[in-house]
């Protein structure tokens, strides 16, 4: 007993056992708050950012900045002498709010939901330029004011500020500070004023030997206060987020006397109330709510067009999971927890600048938690904004009830960490997803209208092509698409439920003609069905389309007008419309690939072609004529490529009248533009379209009675299908029928036969094929003996009566008509009856018979004598008598020709020859050894060159020469000679 009466007197107990928090670590606190969390770039935003977002919370409808230059200069506390900003807003300022602002985290909002702050933290920015402010606020009239200094408790003992005890003090001014806040506020029911003492040197003076030392060394000036407030833009953005705010203005004066003198920098004011709502709970879907409005201030005027939603099943789903983040609860020393707050409610906002003439526009897409992230008038790409274009014509602010990084920097989940799936993210997402970015479609479509077309256009584009489109597109599409419907005068955007109707798209309505936009959609009008037609080309918001149906595919075609084939553009355009609706690779079963066929095949009956061949006499129309050209082709080649066929430019008019007779269409259309640039893929039309056309192109040319012009464009057209037909089908009817292009000569005239006329001049050997080929055949050879109508025109001049030439389009094959080769040629003249008299119409067959020797030398004899060889007698023996040099000379001749030394000769055939002709072969006796040669070996080119001299290789070229006959070979084979 006595031990224990000795020790209690001995022991000190503490009175309070609670931890003591020392009032540097809230220093502390702050500065890294300040350098982390509410980081500022050094233009104040986020300062100014804070402010509108508490003004706002607190239910404000005005907000007012003033920057003084200076303060009273004989105030006791010096926080009052210097320059300073003072802040007003017309909200209450309830005891609550009082409390709060003493608290070093934690606020009075952290439980309503209505209010974007959260941790009591965000005015603590004011930081940012001072070390301590002043406050004087009002809740139905009953005055609150006080000081909030960090530093005050800093030192070793007692509560004050142990470097400037004096800021605490403010009963001095009271007075004064309550009529400046009146001032301000105006209404002094409610309202707000800071005193933000700007920091000065002097208020940095708590370091040790002469350093300075404070929450921030930064020491703004009031210039730098007025460059960062007096901008609209800014201002503009933050007051579009808000839910009561109308006004943000921004004033300068010199003192607190002279406010009622202070000069406006800005004032941005909203001239409605219909903004991002602010609302208690989501227990309840609603449906989605367009609101919209307009700021203006002295310089700018925007428009405010966007769209919430609030409530969603997915999220209410969230919140009820186990592993939702609880909040503590206190209560008389008992712990509790309540859920986390968090709202299902999101919405978009455009703010549209009524200026759209910059260059060029674009849009900057911000994330935003009520309030942008990042609110940089121009910032840098980031992950909570994307820019396009350095002043974009619209501002995008998506806000979702989102839980932000505690740097406001990111949102985990949909801007950061995706993959994360703790319960913040997965909120986040779903938020992004579920709500928000389902109304981006709604709220666009509300924002372009009343926009010009082609301003709509380019800011729609870069919306559509962002980022944050690309990532989450079926978000995006997931209950409406923006569809940029077809509209007289171009497109008109709406927000359409996805499923609600289908979808057909047109390329390039703009670019469709004037009159084909307005008959189009009164023929829409009239039919009044589920479907709506879209501009492909312009950017939307939408998933799969459906496929054209033959019923409204037609109802385009027929409001096309035939004048709209009449210009490259408007061909240029039905070409993509077809193109788009059949595909790059039609198929020749798609009925509306014959819909389209027949509507062409109609339109060309009705003269759409003509443009094409009318004769112009300035070169800049005749351009436009080959451009059509083009365009037509371009038109017919979006149908299958085996129904296509190439046709002559002049088959133009045959054309036509298949048409208009209904016989081309469907697989067959003649493309009478002669060959195209490129080799165009096999041509497999319809046999029995094929042999229809022929028929009517026959039965037209049997009836004749046409002009010249017309029956060369039918018979042009008829060679051209009966060149594709196959050679094995029977030819039945056509066989009679006037198909073939015959050209008589020598005269060159075009004459129409059938395949029985054909074979019966065939033969008679009056008929020759013209292949296209022969022209190619051989390139060393003479151009003139490489002309079948040159040769069929020396003939017929020889023979002295008509041949003919046809084209071989495989009839003539078919029937056994020979082309202009010698041996034909020699046949047509051994079976003939007469020559022609005159040496000039023999020479040049006689050299195109001698060229290849042999059997033409009866061909050769027979013309020169005049007769054939079975009416002199060839096996009669003939006798000669010499009278005359000439006589002498023209046995000579026909020695050399027959390759003989010696033969007897009729009197008569000596003298059939005249002086004329043997002066046209230019023949005389010192050449008559190398004459034989050049005819018969020669021309052949069997003649071996080691034997000839250089004196027989010069005298052969001469001969040549003589007879206009290339001599490059013989040169050449001198030349050889010559060298040996």
């Amino acid at each position: 007993e006595g031990t224990n009466k000795d020790r209690s007197p001995s022991v000190d107990v503490r009175p309070n056992a609670g931890i003591v928090r020392d009032p540097i670590d809230e220093i502390k606190a702050i500065q890294t708050l300040l350098a982390d969390v509410y980081k500022d770039a050094g233009d104040g935003r986020t300062l100014f950012r804070e402010l509108v977002q508490n003004a706002d919370d607190a239910g404000a409808r005005r907000l007012r900045l003033t920057v003084l230059e200076r303060g009273w200069p004989d105030a006791r506390n010096s926080l009052l002498r210097g320059p300073a900003l003072l802040v007003a807003n017309d909200g209450p300022f309830p005891a609550k709010d009082s409390k709060a602002l003493h608290k070093a985290i934690g606020g009075s909002k952290e439980d309503d939901a209505r209010k974007i702050g959260t941790f009591g933290i965000g005015l603590k920015s004011v930081f940012h330029i001072c070390e301590a402010f002043l406050y004087i606020g009002v809740e139905k009239s009953a005055w609150r004011a006080g000081a909030l200094n960090p530093w005050a408790g800093t030192g070793e003992s007692g509560e004050a500020d142990p470097v400037h005890p004096e800021w605490a003090e403010i009963h001095e001014r009271l007075e004064r500070l309550q009529a400046v806040a009146e001032e301000l506020i105006g209404d002094t029911s409610n309202g707000l004023m800071l005193w933000i003492p700007l920091r000065r040197p002097k208020h940095l003076d708590r370091g040790t030997a002469g350093r300075q030392y404070g929450l921030r060394e930064r020491c703004p000036k009031p210039d730098d206060l007025c460059g960062w407030f007096g901008s609209s833009t800014p201002a503009a953005l933050l007051l579009a987020q808000c839910g009561h705010l109308k006004s943000i203005e921004v004033y300068r004066t010199t003192g607190p006397e002279s406010l009622h003198d202070r000069s406006k920098l800005v004032r941005v004011a909203r001239q409605t109330t219909g903004w991002v709502g602010r609302h208690e709970d989501d227990s309840h879907k609603r449906p989605n709510r367009i609101f919209e409005g307009a700021i203006t201030s002295d310089e700018r005027h925007w428009s405010v067009v966007g769209i919430e939603a609030l409530g969603s099943d997915s999220l209410c789903q969230l919140r009820s999971h186990p592993a939702w983040p609880q909040s503590p609860q206190w209560h008389d020393g008992r712990h509790s927890t309540v859920p986390r707050k968090a709202l299902a409610h999101a919405a978009v906002t455009v703010l549209r600048s009524d200026d759209l003439n910059a260059e060029p526009l674009g849009t900057r897409l911000r994330w935003a938690v009520f309030l942008p992230l990042d609110d940089d008038p121009e910032p840098n790409s980031s992950a909570i904004i994307e820019s396009e274009g350095s002043s974009p014509a619209w501002e995008i602010v998506l806000h979702g009830y989102f839980w932000p990084s505690q740097d406001r920097r990111s949102i985990p989940g949909v801007t950061a960490d995706r993959g994360d799936t703790s319960m913040r993210n997965r909120w986040n997402r779903a938020v992004c997803d579920d709500l928000l970015l389902p109304l981006l479609p709604s709220a666009l479509a509300k924002a372009v209208d009343g926009i010009k077309e082609s301003v709509a256009r380019r800011l729609l584009k870069t919306v559509v092509q962002s980022n944050i489109v690309a990532n989450s597109p079926n978000a995006v599409k997931r209950r409406h698409w923006l569809l940029p419907l077809v509209a007289a005068d171009g497109v008109r955007w709406e927000a359409r439920d996805a499923k609600e109707c289908r979808v057909l798209s047109i390329p390039k309505w703009n670019q469709a003609p004037e009159v084909v936009r307005g008959q189009f959609l009164a023929s829409c009008d009239e039919c009044r069905d589920d479907v709506v037609f879209i501009d492909n080309d312009a950017p939307r918001f939408a998933g799969e389309f459906d496929d054209w149906t033959v019923d409204h595919l037609e109802r385009l075609l027929k409001s096309i007008p035939n004048d709209a084939f009449s210009t490259p553009q408007d061909l240029k355009w039905i070409g993509q419309v077809i193109r788009h609706v059949l595909g790059e690779c039609p198929n020749g079963g798609d009925n509306r690939a014959v819909a389209v066929a027949r509507w062409i095949a109609e339109r060309i009956g009705q003269g759409t072609l003509n443009q094409t061949t009318r004769r112009v006499s300035d070169e800049p129309q005749r351009i436009t004529r080959e451009e059509l050209r083009c365009a037509w082709r371009d038109l017919l080649a979006a149908l299958p490529n085996e129904w296509l066929l190439d046709a002559p430019l002049e088959s133009q008019r045959a054309v036509a009248e298949l048409a208009t007779d209904g016989v081309v269409g469907e697989g067959l259309i003649p493309v009478p533009f002669g060959r195209g640039p490129e080799e165009p893929p096999p041509s497999r039309p319809d046999p029995e379209r094929l042999d229809c056309a022929l028929l009517a192109l026959g039965r037209r040319l049997a009836a004749g009675g046409e002009s010249e012009r017309l029956r060369h464009s039918r018979l042009l057209l008829a060679e051209t299908l009966l060149s594709i037909r196959d050679d094995n089908r029977p030819l039945n009817d056509l066989e009679t029928l006037p198909l073939l292009r015959a050209t008589r000569m020598p005269e060159e005239r075009e004459e129409a036969w059938s395949v029985c006329k054909l074979r019966h001049q065939t033969d008679k050997y009056r008929v020759f094929a013209n292949p296209p080929s022969v022209r190619d055949s051989d390139v060393h050879q003479p151009e003139r003996l490489l002309d079948p109508k040159r040769a069929v025109a020396e003939l017929a001049a020889a023979l002295d009566e008509d041949v003919w030439v046809v084209v071989d389009a495989g009839v003539a094959t078919l029937v056994g008509t020979p082309s202009t080769t010698p041996d034909a040629l020699a046949r047509a003249v051994i079976g003939a009856k007469t020559f022609h008299t005159e040496s000039v119409q023999l020479k040049h067959l006689v050299v195109r018979l001698a060229q290849d020797g042999g059997p033409h030398v009866c061909a050769v004899r027979a013309l020169l004598a005049g007769r054939t060889t079975a009416e002199v007698g060839q096996d009669t023996e003939l006798f000669f008598a010499p009278r005359q040099s000439v006589e002498q000379q023209t046995l000579d001749i026909l020695l050399r020709l027959l390759g003989q030394s010696w033969r007897a000769v009729d009197v008569e055939l000596v003298e059939a020859l005249s002086q004329n002709l043997i002066q046209d072969l230019s023949v005389n006796q010192a050449d008559s050894h190398a004459l034989h040669r050049l005819l018969n070996d020669c021309l052949n080119k069997t003649v071996d060159w080691t034997g000839l001299s250089d004196e027989e290789v010069l005298r052969l070229r001469d001969l040549l020469a003589a007879r206009e006959l290339e001599i490059g070979s013989l040169t050449d084979a001198r030349d050889a000679v010559t060298a040996e």
